[in-house]
């Protein structure tokens, strides 16, 4: 069980990390004036996010199918 809440914590801190790194970078470009920037920082932003995310599920389903070690497989 401390396995699980140790990715879900580790997820949230990389999800707050992403949104503080992309929501200065939008801030920023958005007050040039060029408007095409942000909209393409927040789509990398949200494909970062949705990764993040992925991973996560997929480390719990590991730890859930008592395969954590996986990379012994290799």
């Amino acid at each position: 069980m401390g396995k699980i809440i140790l990715t879900i914590l580790i997820t949230v801190l990389m999800l707050l990390f992403a949104v503080f790194y992309f929501g200065t970078a939008i801030f920023f470009t958005s007050a040039d004036g060029i408007r095409i920037l942000p909209i393409i920082l927040l789509l990398i932003a949200l494909g970062i996010r949705g990764a993040i995310i992925y991973n996560m599920i997929e480390r719990i389903k590991e730890i859930k199918g008592g395969d954590e070690n996986d990379i012994s497989k290799y």
